[in-house]
């Protein structure tokens, strides 16, 4: 991926990460449609599952599937992870953002 491309990802991750934790999810999992999420960030709703894609193979966000009685599929529930809130802090603190969390990085440190 391009640096661009890269970059502006890491600034709709932190952009949606934001958006959740000020709606609850970092405490608790919260449901919102594709469609509620990308209205409240002004973007596409393609943009929008491609970030909150990326973020749940970064394992920056819990996502469960709900479903209606009759099998039909409600809105997704949402919740920020411990990984993502450090994320979205080091992002917040004005450090440079380190794409999935730097997933390599990460385990090299617990050891």
């Amino acid at each position: 991926m391009a640096r661009t491309a890269e970059r502006e990802l890491d600034e709709r991750k932190a952009r949606v990460l934001g958006l959740l934790r000020s709606r609850g999810a970092d405490a608790r999992s919260i449901s919102l449609s594709y469609s509620a999420l990308s209205e409240a960030l002004g973007t596409t709703e393609c943009r929008m599952r491609c970030s909150l894609r990326a973020l749940k193979a970064d394992g920056m966000l819990a996502v469960h599937a709900r479903y209606f009685p009759n099998g039909g599929q409600r809105e997704n529930a949402y919740r920020i992870t411990s990984r993502g809130r450090r994320w979205l802090a080091r992002i917040e603190e004005g450090q440079a953002p380190d794409g999935a969390g730097n997933v390599e990085e990460e385990r090299k440190g617990k050891q």
